[in-house]
């Protein structure tokens, strides 16, 4: 009797485990799974391309001056998915144009550019003008971070609004496009669905292990009854 009582407490001991881990293992799915077509009118929606969300191949030969002036300007800073990949010739003549405004806007005022303000610069420049996107379909923000706009107002004393068309600051850091920092750089390309799916599996791997030590805590239930 002892010894089924203890099988007892354990069997209610996994059993708390395991719902609690179906809690949790729900959430993680539906953020991890894509969802099927979205019917729209009876038909199902448009399957979803990469085309030309791809990340841009800096270190390619570009044949034009104007483009490898662009790519000067932000590759240190551009390293996600764009769908200006297919869009770089026209992309580069603006990015270009604004990095002329700017230096204009240096010179009228008697500005000296220091590294942290040139570094500020080019961060929010190249997001500006690459938004980082999911597919052909998502862009991730057409809209500049917060971070990004505020550091290029405070190591600069202007502001990106200043020698750019139209004002694309968000007021957030989320769902906007923030070039990869120092910190993002180190953890290279191990991006948040690759967090999400490693958290997954650890989940299936615990809930499996749960159903597993019931069944046995169960048998050996089994077996002393009987006995």
């Amino acid at each position: 009797m002892h010894n089924k009582g203890k099988h007892l407490v354990l069997v209610h001991g996994f059993s708390i485990v395991c719902t609690i881990l179906g809690l949790f293992a729900g959430p993680f799915f539906h953020g991890s799974v894509p969802a099927g077509p979205v019917l729209v009118q009876g038909k199902a929606e448009l399957v979803s391309t990469t085309d030309c969300c791809n990340t841009l191949g800096w270190e390619e030969a570009f044949e034009f001056d104007h483009v490898r002036d662009c790519q000067d300007i932000c590759r240190a800073y551009v390293h996600y998915k764009t769908v200006q990949t297919c869009l770089m010739n026209e992309t580069c003549i603006y990015v270009n144009q604004d990095w002329a405004k700017l230096q204009a806007l240096v010179s009228d005022r008697g500005l000296t550019i220091t590294v942290p303000c040139e570094m500020a610069i080019r961060r929010a420049l190249c997001a500006y003008h690459f938004p980082e996107c999911v597919d052909d379909q998502s862009i991730v923000g057409d809209l500049v971070c917060e971070r990004s706009c505020r550091d290029v107002k405070a190591f600069c004393d202007f502001s990106l609004e200043e020698f750019t068309s139209v004002p694309k600051c968000a007021s957030r850091n989320f769902a906007c496009t923030a070039p990869a920092d120092r910190l993002a750089m180190v953890w290279g390309s191990f991006t948040k669905s690759q967090y999400q799916s490693t958290a997954v599996k650890g989940v299936v791997w615990l809930s499996h292990a749960c159903a597993i030590m019931m069944m046995y805590s169960l048998l050996q239930i089994a077996a002393i009854s009987s006995a």
